[in-house]
């Protein structure tokens, strides 16, 4: 079999169960040339408390929705909706509604 440059994930196959507690469950599906991609899996009411990234991201929900604060505006994502935050930023992520399967793009 011949490797090919492209790399394919199916993100709802690749996502972990959720989890019980106060934080979503996260496993990292790729880390490849100049980009990493991490796939939340959030219970209702689970969050990721103010924190910030070294590197600008992009993230996406899948499934669900959720509430994702940047500084102090929030954006309410669901299926179709990408937001793009600088690195440095601080942003908090929150499934106040129901539950929610979330991409993370880390551009390295």
């Amino acid at each position: 079999m011949s490797e090919t440059p492209e790399t394919f994930i199916d993100v709802l196959d690749a996502a972990p169960e959720a989890k019980d507690g106060d934080f979503p469950a996260a496993t990292r599906v790729l880390t490849a040339d100049g980009a990493t991609m991490v796939v939340f899996t959030f219970a209702k009411g689970q969050r990721l408390d103010d924190h910030h990234a070294p590197h600008p991201l992009t993230v996406q929900v899948i499934e669900g929705c959720l509430t994702f604060t940047v500084e102090d505006r929030d954006h309410h994502l669901k299926p179709g909706r990408v937001l793009h935050v600088p690195e440095g930023v601080v942003h908090s992520v929150h499934a106040d509604h129901r539950d929610a399967i979330f991409l993370l793009m880390l551009s390295t």
